[in-house]
């Protein structure tokens, strides 16, 4: 706080760090330890391994580290400090949010976040297999980007509880859909691509619980209408998205119920609305949101919540799926 008629005290959870921190905060023997705790959780071990090597060598890492509360550790969540406990924590959350909560010193951070096919790649998870459901994965959904000039992608992904993600499936479907077609053209088009999709995602053997497609520009009536008879031609639950700049994003603007949760509003006509079961609606949607949400699932370890992985695949498969996901992030930019 910088009001000075405020007397403030702050009750840091970490007082002083340790030596081994503060000296080689890449390659000392905390640095060690994290790696060792992350390799165990890519493959949810449990982390018996780095426990021992705590264990091993604790008198060189806790050196010259002061707690709080030295108590504030449990044995049954394999922590024998408080110093252990808390830097694990750390590592999980991240520092914004540890230097905020628990040594209550906000840090100033850059929003500019680095996403390089490098980095998605490594979010590969032995675990996780093409079109096979994980253990303990609660909701599966699928979103279909529409470039009728490009190609429409498919992303199938599986959520649990804590939105730990993990994607199951990444097709490209090739197009090249001339635009100079009439719009009745145009949308049998689009309309027909997008049955093509849909009857693909029926051979997959993947519980999908509902499906977004993409409706922005040109592609709008083509899509909502497809939307509307989706479960009948590939037994998926469908709903027609746009996404809108922070900026220009309106829970309130005509024509939309509502009821905006997480910068994500259901919508449609006034007509529809009375006809319960039409399948006439659609989503819109704070896409500069869901963007910096989806860059940062990519940014933490796999198997953290809220984090992201891949399915396991060939190494060329990745490459090129690292490659798409830049793309994106170029058009989004751009944007």
């Amino acid at each position: 706080m910088n009001d000075k008629a405020w007397k403030v005290t702050k009750f840091p959870a970490i007082i002083k760090w340790p030596e081994d921190i503060e000296k080689e905060p890449s390659t000392g023997l905390w640095s060690q330890y994290f790696k060792i705790y992350d390799e165990e959780n890519a493959v949810d071990a449990p982390h018996t391994k780095s426990l021992k090597f705590y264990k091993r060598h604790q008198k060189k890492m806790d050196k010259g580290a002061e707690v709080l509360n030295p108590s504030r550790f449990k044995e049954s969540d394999g922590h024998i400090s408080a110093l252990q406990a808390l830097l694990e924590k750390r590592h999980q959350i991240g520092d914004p949010a540890f230097f905020s909560e628990y040594q209550m010193e906000p840090k100033r951070i850059s929003s500019e976040l680095h996403i390089t096919p490098k980095v998605v790649v490594s979010r590969i998870n032995p675990n996780v297999k093409e079109n096979v459901m994980p253990d303990s994965f609660v909701f599966t959904c699928g979103a279909i980007d529409v470039n009728s000039s490009y190609a429409a992608t498919l992303t199938v992904m599986s959520f649990k509880p804590d939105s730990t993600s993990a994607v199951l499936c990444h097709k490209v479907y090739r197009l090249n859909i001339d635009q100079q077609l009439t719009p009745v053209l145009y949308n049998q088009a689009v309309y027909n691509a997008l049955s093509k999709v849909g009857k693909d995602i029926m051979t997959f053997g993947l519980k999908i619980d509902a499906l977004g497609v993409d409706a922005g520009g040109r592609n709008w009536d083509a899509v909502c209408e497809w939307c509307k008879n989706a479960f009948h031609i590939c037994g998926i639950p469908a709903c027609a998205m746009a996404g809108r700049a922070s900026h220009l994003f309106n829970p309130l603007a005509r024509n939309r119920l509502r009821n905006a949760v997480g910068r994500t509003v259901l919508c449609c006509d006034d007509r529809e609305a009375i006809k319960q079961g039409s399948g006439q609606k659609w989503l819109f949607f704070d896409s500069d949101r869901f963007k910096e949400a989806v860059q940062r699932s990519f940014l933490v370890e796999v198997g953290s919540p809220g984090g992201c992985s891949l399915y396991y695949a060939l190494e060329s498969e990745h490459a090129e799926f690292g490659m798409q996901i830049c793309r994106e992030r170029l058009k989004w930019k751009k944007t």
